[in-house]
This record gives C-alpha cells, structure tokens and sequence, in this order.
C-alpha cells in the first residue's frame, strides 16, 4: 500500500505536505535512508505525527520521494527524444541520470528496493523506460 496525494488538502495540510516531501528529499540526499523520521519532521518544521499522517510508514515516504524523482528523469528524457544530434541528447540524458545520483544518496539506495515493493515506483519506472525508449 502506498500513500497517494491527497486530492484537496486544506491549505495548511498542503503547506505540511510539500514541507515534509522537501525536507525529506534534503534529508535522503544528504544522509542517504538511514535519516530518521524525526530528522526530517524537524526540518520541515512540524511534528513527526504529521508525517505519519502523510505517510504511514518511512518507505511509503521514500516512495513518493523517488517517484518524483523518476517522473523529473522521465521528463528530461522525453525533452530530447526529437533533439538534433542523438548522440548529444543521449550523452545529456545519461549525464543528467549520473548527476542526479551523485546529488542525491537515496536515489540509488531507495531505487533497488522500494522499486520493487511500491506499484506507483514500478508504474515511475515503467515510464521512463517506455518513453525513453521510443
């Protein structure tokens, strides 16, 4: 079960909500997922109920963490599918996958095994390899 975003949120729950996802992606970048729950509510500034109302467990937040992440590399992809020099736009892609782990510890650490747990990570995957590979 993964946590979905919430279709109309009061405006403080939503302010909470993109605090705690922004705080949360600082965080697992910059400490990779051994970050705490506590770590992160801390950050964004609120209390470590409030995340658990957000997402009931850690992995369920690290998933919605990497599905962004996917969907932003999907898009960067699908930018140069048209692009002149495929070449170029290939080595851009690749260079923009290398950067975005080298930032972010928990890509890579979250991408092996939530990718496998969370069907909305599977579905992020499935489509930056299908929109990639046209």
């Amino acid at each position: 079960m993964t946590s979905k975003p919430p279709g109309r949120l009061r405006a403080d729950a939503a302010h909470n909500r993109r605090a705690l996802l922004d705080a949360a992606a600082a965080t697992f970048a910059e400490q990779g997922m051994d970050a705490s729950i506590a770590q992160i509510a801390a950050r964004a500034g609120i209390g470590k109920g409030t995340v658990f109302r957000h997402f009931a467990t850690k992995e369920q937040l690290v998933a919605a963490i990497l599905r962004d992440r996917l969907d932003a590399f999907t898009a960067a992809g699908a930018a140069l599918l048209d692009a002149a020099d495929p070449e170029s736009a290939l080595l851009e892609f690749m260079t923009t996958g290398v950067e975005m782990q080298a930032r972010d510890r928990c890509f890579c650490e979250a991408g092996t095994g939530i990718s496998h747990s969370d069907p909305e990570v599977r579905a992020a995957s499935a489509r930056l390899f299908c929109n990639c590979a046209t």
